[in-house]
């Protein structure tokens, strides 16, 4: 009758392993929810479109005035660049992490970006010869580029070399991909006296190309992949719940977009040859720093 004993003991001294490893695979969990400043370095916008020239414009020159054999085939693309200074915004996130060994963790995170890009520094325009000639003849040339907005999802792996300290430093890299957003302006105007334009040798055509504006607006929106470098500490706090500061830079691949002209030389965005008009954007230059504020709610 003392037999059972033995089994009993087993059976209590199995649940409460049973026990004990369920609360410690609940302690290698966690939430983080972070909120900070974002640091954007300045971009390079590089723009091209499929326009013919001015003289080939038949909504200009409906009667092909000193053309000549000019506008027998497509031209080349005409590009032009904008330079932007950096900007800022802020960033937020929300993450869930599993500690995979003493030192090493997991971490699947989303996080929304929102900033606002400087201000305008330079623009080039195509090669040397049409640069010349849109400096004399361009009165104004403006351009924006603001709100980068994006949804990024990344996973993560850390390295904690004090995973218990009261103060826990450590290093983690991230890749993912962010569904990015750009608001793009440019506008282009000739100057409104004839004089300065000198497009055409005839004086009556060059007085109906004086004033004329080329007007862009869009958003370029892309899908971009990602990388992540973060730095950081955590700090013990009441119960499950720490707090900790992170610092990161993450850059992204080409951002890309295209659309007509909003109005090309003050007419619609076509030169009367078959095609619509439409220009791209692109930029490589998509990144940013994070300082950022955490907080860890273990379970």
């Amino acid at each position: 009758m003392q037999r059972p004993i033995p089994s009993i003991t087993a059976a209590l001294l199995t649940a409460a392993l049973g026990l004990s490893a369920v609360a410690e695979a609940q302690e290698n969990r966690y939430l983080r929810m972070e909120l900070g400043r974002t640091r954007n370095p300045g971009i390079t916008l590089d723009g091209s479109d499929n326009d013919w020239s001015t003289q080939c414009d038949l909504l200009i020159n409906p009667d092909q005035i000193e053309v000549g054999d000019r506008c027998a085939t497509p031209p080349p693309r005409t590009s032009w660049s904008h330079d932007f200074a950096a900007g800022g915004g802020v960033i937020a996130s929300l993450a869930a992490g599993w500690r995979l060994t003493g030192n090493l963790r997991v971490e699947a995170e989303y996080s929304f970006l929102g900033a606002t890009l400087g201000d305008e520094l330079a623009f080039r325009i195509g090669d040397v010869e049409t640069q010349d000639k849109a400096e004399q003849e361009l009165e104004t040339t403006e351009g924006s580029a603001r709100d980068l907005k994006g949804h990024a999802v990344f996973a993560n792996l850390y390295f904690d070399p004090l995973p218990n300290a009261g103060i826990s430093p450590w290093v983690g890299v991230g890749v993912g991909a962010m569904s990015a957003s750009l608001d793009y302006f440019v506008r282009w105007k000739r100057n409104d006296d004839p004089a300065y334009i000198t497009t055409f040798r005839d004086p009556l055509l060059n007085a109906k190309v004086a004033g004329t504006t080329t007007i862009g607006r869009t958003t370029l929106s892309d899908l971009l992949l990602g990388y992540q470098a973060i730095v950081g500490a955590d700090f013990g706090g009441i119960g499950p719940a720490g707090f900790g500061v992170r610092l990161r830079r993450a850059a992204f691949s080409t951002l890309e977009g295209d659309d007509e002209w909003v109005q090309l030389r003050s007419h619609e965005s076509d030169v009367g040859r078959g095609e619509r008009i439409r220009y791209v954007m692109t930029t490589d230059d998509v990144s940013l720093w994070a300082l950022t504020f955490t907080i860890r709610y273990e379970f």
